[in-house]
């Protein structure tokens, strides 16, 4: 079992936990890199859709920036971007239905996560923000794709360029997610999403879920390019200064 990540199948549902909670749930390199393992492991063993889900009082606070600030070279700062973007990738193709089960904060790489999955439920209280803008980085055509195809162009514009955070309310208003309950409700509504899945035709929703995937994103850059820009960013003094105030 990876450290920060627990799972577990229960009637054909397999469950994911982001568990850092001391950390608001941070996602560490060595997270990003199982994710794609566990999820198979799930499906190895009797999984039919995956829900993704935080312990504690948050859904997650993000890719671990803390971090991503001792990065120094443009090899390091590509190796670290490369285990964020192939997980969300990972997340994104993969074979089985998805559902982010939201509470609590879903801020930066935790959103892109929860924006990699076919569903998101979220408590009434969950709260969501992207700040890479403010903390000097920026992100590929792909992710970018993901999350315009939920909110549109304007919002992601909004959500992206300001930073600011955003309540349930607003974020399912916008398209960010699907549904939004009371904390009580929030894992009965994630189950009953995942069991009408489990009940239809699997080639069917796994067709389906490759079909849209191929819509959303038609044109991105080529890696390459999108790679030096993105990477770049990680090892920038914009990013480190950042980084340090916020940690002050």
């Amino acid at each position: 079992m990876t450290s920060g990540i627990l799972s577990s199948v229960e009637k054909n549902i397999g469950y994911i936990m982001l568990n850092r909670p001391e950390q608001h749930n941070a996602i560490r390199k060595e997270m990003w890199l199982a994710l794609p393992q566990v999820m198979a492991s799930l499906q190895k063993q009797g999984a039919l859709c995956i829900i993704i889900h935080g312990e504690g009082d948050d859904f997650s606070s993000g890719a671990n920036t803390t971090e991503a600030a001792q990065l120094k070279t443009y090899e390091e700062a590509s190796d670290h971007w490369h285990a964020i973007r192939d997980s969300l990738q990972a997340v994104w193709e993969f074979e089985l239905p998805t559902i982010a089960m939201i509470h609590g904060v879903c801020f930066g790489g935790g959103c892109l996560l929860a924006c990699a999955c076919d569903l998101r439920v979220a408590s009434d209280e969950a709260m969501f923000a992207i700040p890479v803008a403010w903390l000097g980085l920026t992100l590929d055509d792909l992710t970018m794709a993901r999350l315009v195809s939920l909110v549109g162009p304007a919002n992601a514009k909004k959500l992206l360029l300001t930073g600011d955070s955003i309540n349930s309310a607003e974020a399912h208003r916008i398209g960010l997610i699907n549904n939004v309950m009371p904390l009580s409700h929030l894992r009965s509504t994630a189950d009953g999403f995942a069991i009408r899945m489990i009940s239809n035709v699997p080639f069917s929703v796994s067709s389906c879920k490759k079909a849209i995937n191929r819509i959303v994103c038609e044109e991105p850059l080529s890696p390459e390019v999108n790679d030096q820009e993105v990477v770049s960013a990680f090892i920038s003094q914009a990013f480190q200064d950042k980084v340090k105030r916020k940690r002050t």
